[in-house]
């Protein structure tokens, strides 16, 4: 089944969508002019030095015709501001005024007034916090402490820094009554006693690093506490625990400072602390973020993915720093982003480097940071060496351990890649190099799921729905197609768009398990469960139900394709000369095309059970026969076919 929304009906979303003047959205974030029917500007998604951003107000759709990126309202959002699907449309619908079903994913009326306060009392702490580091004696230390580190005014200011004093009831006291403790523990900025004795705070006498989620709301803090404190403590620096707003294994610290950056860069650059991350920013690196106190994740690489196509780490040099690259490395080849390690001399951080060798050598070093695979592959023969054969095997084994369990890696033009280059830097043979990994796939197919076995297939499986070459899409979502087959899975989704009213005569005809091309399937699935509910499958439709960006970027290329060959046109004329037969030409050849396509899979298995056939006799038994019958048959139906075409 395609993939559904859990929470916001279609009917909620096309309201949303309908309400979206698309061009006053872009409009805010590009500057647009008119051109016929359609406006165009500067496109945001690459350096654009000459207008390709086009936006048409009749579709309510955009699209750039140099980067290819392209969609409806939520996929602009999702795209500019790194937002997941349901945050788009909830900032969309907020946006137009439009309010939220109360029954969104099971909530109701006093759940949603209770998360607001919840969420107003973080907002309250933030700014608190945040004047009191300002303004109150009390907190001089923490300015001198921040003044230490080279934090002015305006970075204090530009990052919501602040402090909490060396009192542990001080938020209690602040809010003279407005939130009670139950609250404030709710949101982690209390602690409740051993035995229900009362609360007490979070952050006692810690420097406080707002934590913001992808709609720039505080949701957690980050507290480092002062080098002369009083407070018996061992902990440098303290994240929020995990709440019903945080988890830091999904956010990234800086995420909504650094996202225009990262945008228009087209890199970010993950560090492991706060103060390192403000630094970069000081200096002028504002594609800067950092990691929680937790190891980078699936979730994080996902985040970065939706803004970047270039990550450089900028981590401790040391063991712990050196394994959570390699752990990272396996998640950024499965997302197929490009992963850069930078590891600073003599033990340095970011501060000390830039104090002593300058923010521009800082930046040249990260345009010059060592490929992430490349960095793994230095550490290995570090390690173990290339003058004997032990050691070259072993470097060979470090490394394919790695590539074994990368999902979609298999098949993949990347595979070929660093397989070619660990052969040659091993002075081993390429092709014994590959029975290796392919052997060690197998040994983790056969250990169960943990191997990942279900979502790999070699080039043999090329009509496997999981294989990449089966899935990718291209620039502009243009799908990367393998064969002529999925051309005529898109001939039909062309028409399905065109004449939303043929999906009835095509779903008597076609199963969604015939297409080959997964994303293509999943389109003609939503085109098929919108109709079970009565609801035409148009292209805006069915840009309303589908969430992901890429799903949404390949139904804009259908419906430019549709529109480009006049498909519409095409199927008035055919009923028009068949004087309103039931079943146009041009859409006929297209479901015939798909039957032909059975029938070459017919033949060809057919064809493997005869060459499995011996004579009996030197006579063909019954069976052979009938096969060698619809063998001749299907020559003279393809023949056919061929004059006809």
């Amino acid at each position: 089944m395609p993939p559904s929304s859990p929470g916001f009906p279609t009917d909620f979303k096309e309201l949303v969508r309908s309400r979206t003047d698309l061009v006053e959205l872009v409009g805010e974030t590009v500057t647009l002019q008119p051109k016929g029917r359609e406006f165009v500007g500067l496109c945001p998604f690459h350096d654009d030095s000459n207008p390709s951003l086009t936006v048409s107000p009749e579709r309510q759709s955009y699209k750039c015709w140099s980067c290819g990126e392209g969609g409806d309202c939520f996929s602009f959002v999702m795209k500019t501001q790194a937002f997941e699907f349901p945050v788009a449309v909830r900032f969309l619908a907020e946006r137009a005024h439009i309010e939220i079903p109360q029954n969104h994913r099971g909530g109701n009326s006093a759940d949603s007034d209770q998360k607001k306060r919840l969420f107003g009392i973080l907002e309250w702490a933030e700014n608190e916090f945040h004047h009191f580091l300002l303004e109150a004696s009390e907190a001089q230390r923490a300015r001198d402490y921040l003044a230490s580190r080279g934090f002015d005014k305006e970075l204090i200011t530009k990052f919501r820094i602040g402090y909490h004093p060396d009192n542990w009831n001080w938020l209690a006291g602040r809010s003279q009554g407005k939130y009670k403790p139950a609250e404030f523990a709710a949101v982690r900025l209390m602690g409740e006693r051993d035995g229900g004795n009362g609360f007490y705070d979070n952050f006692v006498d810690r420097v406080l690093f707002p934590i913001r989620d992808a709609r720039s709301r505080p949701v957690a803090f980050g507290g480092r506490i002062l080098p002369d404190t009083k407070q018996r403590t061992d902990a440098k620096y303290w994240n929020s625990p995990d709440s019903a707003f945080f988890s830091k294994s999904h956010l990234l610290y800086a995420h909504d400072v650094a996202r225009e950056s990262i945008r228009r860069s087209e890199t970010a650059i993950v560090v492991e602390g706060y103060t390192d991350c403000i630094t970069l920013h000081q200096h002028g690196l504002g594609n800067a973020v950092a990691t929680l106190g937790t190891s980078l994740t699936d979730s994080h690489v996902s985040l970065l993915k939706r803004l970047a196509q270039r990550v450089v780490l900028l981590y401790d040099g040391d063991a712990a720093g050196q394994r959570a690259t390699e752990r990272a490395l396996s998640m950024f080849l499965a997302q197929k982003l490009d992963l850069r390690v930078l590891t600073l001399p003599d033990g340095m951080d970011p501060a000390d480097f830039i104090a002593e060798r300058g923010a521009d050598e800082l930046r040249e070093r990260i345009e010059t940071a060592t490929e992430a695979w490349e960095h793994k592959l230095q550490s290995s023969i570090a390690r173990n060496g290339l003058d004997s054969i032990d050691g070259s095997e072993r470097v060979q084994d470090e490394m394919l351990e790695l590539m074994a369990v990368v999902p979609g890696l298999a098949g993949d033009s990347r595979e070929d890649i660093l397989l070619n280059r660990l052969a040659k830097r091993t002075s081993g043979n390429e092709q014994q190099v590959r029975r290796r990994l392919a052997r060690l796939r197998r040994k983790k197919s056969e250990r169960g799921p943990s191997g990942h076995s279900e979502s790999w297939g070699g080039p043999e499986n090329s009509q496997n729905p999981q294989h990449p070459n089966a899935t990718g899409l291209g620039a502009g979502g243009v799908p990367v197609l393998a064969n002529k087959h999925q051309r005529w899975e898109c001939d039909l989704l062309e028409i399905i768009f065109a004449a939303p009213e043929s999906v009835a005569t095509i779903r008597s005809e076609v199963e969604p398990s015939e297409f080959t091309q997964q994303r293509l399937r999943t389109i003609l699935e939503v085109c098929f469960n919108l109709s079970d509910r009565g609801v035409e499958p148009s292209y805006e439709r069915v840009t309303a139900e589908v969430e992901d960006l890429d799903l949404k970027r390949l139904s804009l290329w259908i419906e430019e394709e549709s529109r480009d060959k006049d498909v519409a046109r095409k199927l008035r004329m055919d009923r028009t000369e068949e004087q309103g037969g039931e079943r146009p030409q041009f859409l006929e050849q297209a479901i015939q095309n798909l039957k032909w396509r059975r029938e070459e899979a017919s033949h060809a298995k057919a064809k493997g059970q005869l060459s499995g056939m011996s004579p009996n006799g030197g006579n063909l038994d019954g069976d052979a026969i009938e096969l060698l019958r619809r063998q001749t048959e299907f020559h003279q139906r393809r023949a056919t076919r061929k004059s006809a075409h």
